[in-house]
């Protein structure tokens, strides 16, 4: 999960330096903190010492918080029985069908606009965010390259090279909160009709990555790539639009996009706001001169 672009994180294991007291550093960052996650499992929900001690001084600190205050947020990793001081508090399973992944960022978008942390935009963004799809985790392990995948990175000791080739076409999308709620279902939408248009060639084919990850691997840079989201969300964006040629940029009522010939081949999709995006990779998908030439020209 990506927060860095509106919290600062603080994880025990991650944050606490040798020799510090880590009792005294826990609590002190438990007074501190704007949001707190209780990340519950069998475990930990049934085990003495010092985790109950932390989740009972977190539960006294939300008392002191104004009515209404996303402060605190139970997070289910797997079946577990709530404890009871909990249940009054609405909790998150990470893992059902409907979504929890996506309720509790929608959550945490919403503790930072009520903080004042996020901007107007972002308010606006998770207004938008009702509407917008997401992969449920059945359709995610319906995908017909979901198994092999798995098998293929686990047998690879996770290797990028047993899951690409040189027809796989990257779907890149940004890797701050707003684009992993509003860009990155339109990012799983372009990269299902790439699977489809692909399916007789397994190697011909869409992976979702964050323009983090892009930049950060050239591997990855060898590619195709679509980028999805406007040049200020997706950094991927901002590089094809400052590079590509003028007369291979549009804006056709708020739906634009920009071409970068490369090699590779480049090409990025936006609008004005999350809805402007998904109507431009939707007519983008559509167009005769869109993605059915993008792809003539990758897979000649």
């Amino acid at each position: 999960m990506v927060l860095e672009g509106l919290f600062d994180l603080w994880f025990d294991q991650e944050s606490l330096l040798p020799g510090q007291d880590w009792r005294l550093e826990i609590e002190k960052a438990l007074d501190m903190t704007d949001v707190v996650l209780i990340c519950l499992s069998k475990r930990s929900v049934t085990k003495d010492g010092f985790v109950q001690r932390e989740m009972h001084y977190t539960l006294d600190r939300s008392e002191e918080k104004p009515e209404g205050a996303i402060f605190l947020i139970p997070v289910k990793l797997e079946p577990c029985d709530i404890p009871l001081r909990l249940k009054r508090i609405h909790w998150v399973d990470l893992f059902q069908h409907n979504g929890g992944y996506h309720k509790l960022l929608r959550a945490l978008f919403k503790r930072a606009i009520d903080l004042g942390i996020s901007s107007e935009p972002a308010a606006f963004l998770l207004n938008d965010l009702q509407t917008s799809a997401f992969t449920p985790l059945d359709k995610t392990m319906a995908n017909p390259h979901y198994e092999i995948d798995t098998k293929a990175l686990e047998q690879h000791h996770y290797s990028l090279s047993a899951v690409l080739s040189k027809e796989t076409i990257l779907i890149v999308v940004g890797c701050w909160i707003p684009a992993e709620l509003c860009d990155r279902p339109v990012a799983e939408m372009v990269r299902d009709e790439i699977d489809k248009r692909g399916q007789k060639y397994p190697h011909r084919r869409g992976i979702v990555v964050t323009d983090a990850e892009w930049f950060k691997n050239q591997d990855l840079q060898r590619h195709p790539a679509i980028a999805i989201g406007g040049p200020q969300a997706n950094a991927l964006t901002d590089e094809i639009y400052r590079k590509a040629p003028p007369k291979s940029t549009w804006n056709l009522k708020g739906l634009s996009g920009a071409f970068l010939a490369g090699p590779p081949l480049r090409v990025a999709l936006w609008g004005t706001n999350a809805r402007d995006t998904r109507s431009s990779a939707e007519k983008y998908l559509k167009d005769t001169e869109g993605l059915r030439d993008f792809l003539g020209m990758c897979w000649q």
